[in-house]
This record gives C-alpha cells, structure tokens and sequence, in this order.
C-alpha cells in the first residue's frame, strides 16, 4: 500500500457513496500486496464505511488487466510514490479514463491527458471521479486523449525506436570522446 494512495482513495470513495447512493460504483484493487497490506487496507476501508463496495484482485496478469480496465468507467491512482507506470499505459491503451497524481511516473506516461489531481487531496479526488461517472461524453473525450497519447507514445514500436536512438546518442558521444570520427554502427536492411 506504501504510495499507492490507499487512504485518500477511501475517504473519496466514502464521499462518492453518500453523493451517488446506490449508483456509486464497485472500487476494484489489483496490485501487489501482501496480507498486512490487505488487512490494514480492510481495516481503513471499514473506517470509511466502502468496505463492502471493494473487490480484491490480487495481482493480475497483463490479459486480466486489459480485461477488466475494458470493463472500467474509471482507473484511480492516486499515488504519492511507487511506480504507476503499467496501470497508466494498459488504461489509456483501453481509453479509459485516468484520475491521478502527478507522482509515480504518470505524467511521463499520461502527458496532460490524465484528469490530474493533488496530492492526498480526497475531496478534489471524489470530485474528479464523479464528474466522469456522471458525464460519458467527457469520459470518451478523456479516452480518445489517453488512447492518441498512448498509440503516439507507449507503443512499443516506439519505445523501441527512442531507445534506439538513445543507444545511438550514447554511441556518438563515447566515440566523439575517443577521437573517432567514422561510422559507428552498420545498419543492414531488414
């Protein structure tokens, strides 16, 4: 739980559920967390009165993520360290909305498509989510932004032509310093 955010995601989900009522949704976790992890989160979930409204996933695999973000209207993180990497791509990769923090490596995955909220900010955090839930034209329009923004630059196609060219980038200068001057690399036709 270290980072995840875990505390202001209850406390906005207590909100959400006194707002919506029996419209509030069902709040899916997956990740990587052992049993003092659940159980502490259990117990804060309870102190939050949406224990009952959470569904432990456990740790899922790429296909099972993919899966259920299909599934989503909304992926929460609002983390305050750790590494959100994964989560960010597979959503905007699926259009789904993301609302997060500006921590844990989501901007670099996000750019300014995610729906961006402060730090440990529950208030702001259930405001953001029921703006989604209650708009679907914002919430295709915040998709649509995260699925260009993936295709332009989470792809792995270009990932991998970045890395080429960081590789490439390196190359230079390390020859530039030892005085070569020819060319580094032959590139063979595929």
């Amino acid at each position: 739980m270290h980072g995840k955010g875990v505390d202001p995601l209850f406390k906005a989900m207590s909100i959400i559920h006194q707002q919506m009522g029996a419209n509030a949704p069902t709040l899916s976790i997956h990740g990587h967390y052992g049993p003092a992890e659940v159980e502490e989160a259990i117990r804060l979930a309870r102190e939050n009165g949406v224990a009952n409204k959470i569904v432990w996933r456990d740790e899922l695999s790429d296909e099972q993520m993919v899966e259920l973000y299909q599934r989503s209207l909304v992926c929460v993180l609002p983390y305050t360290g750790s590494f959100a990497g994964l989560p960010a791509s597979l959503a905007a990769a699926c259009q789904l909305p993301v609302v997060c923090t500006r921590k844990a490596g989501l901007p670099d995955h996000l750019g300014e498509s995610g729906v961006w909220v402060d730090e440990n900010n529950y208030e702001q955090l259930a405001e953001r989510i029921m703006e989604l839930l209650r708009n679907d034209r914002l919430r295709q329009e915040v998709g649509a932004r995260l699925l260009k923004r993936a295709q332009e630059h989470l792809c792995w196609d270009v990932i991998a032509d970045r890395t080429l060219k960081i590789y490439e980038q390196s190359m230079r200068k390390k020859a530039t310093a030892a005085g070569h001057t020819g060319p580094l690399v032959k590139r063979h036709a595929a």
